[in-house]
């Protein structure tokens, strides 16, 4: 006969279980699983992609799981209820490139300091396992659900979620969704996210290659620039005044490179963008000319804040703070330059007055607009009634005093219906390593066990509410 699980048990289960976890989480994160939009036929994201789905529903499996390959896209694994109806938890297994400045190898995870080391652990592959248990601890401890219970596990998260496009399409969705990919308690929101590239035309400057930052929604931590015609010796007596930049001679050419502290686009507070260094420090010093003097000009203004500021798309609201920008990625390809942005605007501005005034700001700098996709924001108000259980759940193992809040990342909660962001993060004002997109990408592995406890809870809690 199935009955409660109370939160003691789980809590015991979830100690019982934790080396075991850890494990999991380690199988997963060895697979370099960045998504590759070249991919095709069973891999429609790359091979490493596909080695990630087949690991992750095999996982799913070996726990007594049913676990569904939806055409190499994403993947679903099911706990069965007295009813069709489901429950659903959303995670992911893509990830986004490893970056420089990894203090190990960024795919062979290591255990240190009550951490898990490895590009993905936190971002999402650790919370996907931990979602995987609470749903073992559940059915291993009797817990019966009105409602079926799917773990979703998917593969483009980081590149757009064509996975979950295509889930959508050809699956119901669940009544009610959690999406472990954001900091606990809940976030009822998120905001618009805007891309584009801006592009200008720099032929016949000295300015020969130009170049940093590995993908729209991180904030880059190395940028370099190869001029023509400007001697070592002029640009070295600079470098005292600017940390972060060095030069080199390189074949009767010059090579500026420029370190920041990279970061999610979505929290860019304390991060620093070398792109934005380095053209201000071009910039500043007179060292290109021609139309790329115009354009280091334009990207050391337009990226000198976070917040919109320096593309005239400045706006904050009640609900969901201060929009915030970041220049992603920055290349130079036959005469062009190219500058990606990525876009977090609050849930209440006007999207369409957001965009012309991003064209007008650029239009004057020398930049046209192009591949602009704009990604509507999305809200839950905090007064829903699973919204309260959910903070009760939380509460329960971290204590109150917490408020729903809105955020600047996008998750697949955006896509979905019924759906909230539900931890596993916690702030943690003095982290031993990197957080998602940064480099020594590290988790707590006592955040994904109470996760466990957490979950198992909730889970009960919306299962007699919806």
């Amino acid at each position: 006969m199935s009955a409660a699980v109370s939160r003691g048990a789980a809590r015991a289960w979830a100690l019982e279980h934790r080396e075991e976890m850890v494990r999991d989480v380690m199988r997963l994160v060895r697979i370099p699983s960045v998504a590759d939009p070249a991919g095709s036929g069973a891999a429609p994201f790359g091979p490493a992609c596909a080695e990630a789905l087949a690991e992750g529903l095999a996982l799913c499996r070996e726990h007594g799981f049913l676990a569904r390959n939806l055409a190499g896209r994403c993947g679903v694994a099911l706990w069965p209820g007295k009813t069709a109806e489901s429950l659903g938890i959303f995670s992911h297994l893509d990830v986004v490139p490893a970056g420089e400045g990894w203090a190990s190898p960024p795919f062979e995870p290591r255990v240190e300091n009550g951490y898990i080391i490895g590009r993905g652990s936190g971002d999402n592959k650790g919370p996907a396992v931990a979602a995987l248990y609470a749903l073992r601890c559940l059915k291993e401890l009797g817990a019966g659900l009105e409602h079926s219970v799917q773990l979703y596990l998917g593969c483009s998260e980081e590149t757009g979620m064509a996975d979950l496009v295509y889930y959508t399409q050809h699956e119901p969705q669940p009544v009610f969704s959690l999406v472990p990919d954001v900091n606990f308690p809940v976030c009822c929101g998120e905001k618009g996210i805007l891309t584009a590239d801006l592009t200008c035309r720099v032929e016949g400057s000295n300015l020969l290659d130009f170049g940093g930052g590995v993908a729209s929604n991180a904030v880059p931590d190395r940028a370099f620039a190869l001029l023509a015609g400007v001697p070592l010796t002029e640009v070295e007596p600079l470098l005292a005044g600017a940390p972060g930049v060095e030069a080199a001679a390189e074949g009767g050419k010059l090579r500026l490179t420029a370190r920041g502290i990279a970061g999610h686009a979505a929290f860019p507070e304390g991060t620093e963008s070398a792109i934005q260094k380095l053209a201000a420090f071009l910039a500043q010093n007179a060292l290109v000319t021609g139309p790329a003097a115009g354009a280091m000009a334009f990207l050391a203004a337009a990226f000198g804040d976070a917040y919109g500021e320096g593309l005239d798309i400045d706006f904050r609201d009640e609900v969901s703070g201060r929009t915030t920008h970041v220049g992603g990625m920055a290349r130079l390809s036959q005469g062009v330059l190219t500058q990606n942005i990525n876009v977090r605007y609050c849930v209440r501005a006007d999207q369409a007055a957001l965009i012309r005034r991003l064209k007008a700001r650029c239009s004057a700098g020398g930049f046209a607009v192009e591949r602009l996709h704009n990604d509507p924001p999305c809200y839950t108000p905090p007064q829903h009634p699973a919204i309260a259980e959910l903070l009760r759940a939380y509460e329960a193992v971290y204590g109150g005093g917490t408020e729903p809040y809105v955020m600047g990342g996008g998750t697949y909660a955006r896509k979905l219906k019924n759906a909230v962001g539900f931890g596993p993060g916690v702030p943690d004002p003095a982290p031993l390593y990197g957080g998602g997109h940064q480099p020594n990408e590290g988790v707590r592995i006592q955040l994904l066990t109470n996760m466990i406890e957490i979950y198992a809870d909730a889970l009960q809690a919306i299962d007699r509410l919806v």
